[in-house]
């Protein structure tokens, strides 16, 4: 009997560590942040870039633009995962042996090509002498004939390929447009039911939600800034001065007055981060309206 309680005793340890360990990754999942950068740069070379970085980089997602070439990538515990599409691998280059033999190949097959035309030509030729066929001229004569109708069906051929290719390019241009017509008419028809505009009116709320849970947290820019004219500049300057965002935060502008040509130049960088219990709450909270319910299955029955 002991030893049954102590078997059960662990087992109930090994399924509440496992369930204690669910939980705690569900809460890391949802409770931890994920942060993103914005960052770019505007001068000789325009150089854009972001990222997205979860559980003190553990896992990350980088795009940059510079050189004029765009890089992304994957990274996980600071090793980069390979992706497919990336860096493909060339093929392997023969070995000299291989390629001397491929080539020898290649000869000894022309070779005998060259020597079965040169019977076959020897051939041809005693064949005409004895049975007497007509000089090279009928020949050229009948090859001639035979080349033209060639090319006369071809053509045809051709020109009734083409009139049906047009055709199904045109009949499938209706089809697609007839198609366009019949969704924005199911969208119409959503859109203006009573039911649906009360769903959307939730969306957008949660959306509100989510936007102000995600909003960024920090914004520094060292720019410089000129419109081509002295009088200009000075009124983009004052004009961007009336904002709260541009004195709140680390926003650094400065006008060149000399310049004769409009330019922005300098750095920017956009800091924030989303956690993933808002959209969770945003959703659960969609789910309990019954309008928004009711919406879904219109569209997934459509």
């Amino acid at each position: 009997m002991t030893v049954i309680l102590l078997i059960l005793k662990i087992i109930g340890i090994v399924l509440l560590s496992l369930l204690g360990i669910a939980l705690f990754l569900l809460a890391l999942a949802l409770l931890v942040p994920i942060r993103y950068r914005i960052y770019g740069e505007h001068g000789e070379e325009v150089q854009i870039g972001g990222s997205l970085h979860w559980l003190l980089h553990l896992v990350k997602v980088s795009v940059s633009f510079q050189k004029k070439e765009w890089d992304y990538g994957i990274f996980l515990c600071g090793f980069r995962l390979p992706l497919p599409g990336k860096n493909p691998q060339k093929p392997d280059a023969k070995e000299p042996d291989e390629a001397g033999s491929d080539e020898k190949g290649l000869r000894e097959a022309d070779t005998g090509e060259t020597d079965l035309q040169k019977t076959d030509s020897g051939e041809g030729r005693r064949q005409k002498a004895n049975t007497g066929e007509a000089g090279p001229q009928g020949a050229d004569t009948g090859e001639t004939d035979l080349r033209e109708a060639d090319s006369g069906s071809e053509t045809s051929g051709e020109k009734a390929s083409l009139v049906t290719r047009i055709r199904q390019a045109v009949g499938n241009a209706l089809n697609r447009v007839k198609e366009l017509s019949q969704k924005i008419a199911e969208i119409k028809s959503l859109l203006t039911d009573e039911t649906n505009q009360k769903s959307m009116s939730f969306v957008f709320a949660e959306l509100k939600y989510l936007l102000r849970h995600s909003r960024f947290r920090r914004i520094r820019t060292d720019l410089v800034l000129s419109l081509g004219d002295p009088a200009a500049t000075g009124m983009g300057l004052g004009a961007l001065s009336l904002f709260p965002v541009i004195y709140q935060k680390e926003i650094k502008i400065y006008p060149d007055f000399e310049a004769e040509k409009a330019y922005v130049e300098g750095y920017y960088e956009v800091k924030g981060h989303i956690r993933l219990v808002h959209a969770v709450i945003s959703l659960f909270r969609l789910w309990k309206k019954r309008e928004f319910r009711k919406t879904v299955k219109q569209i997934l029955k459509s």
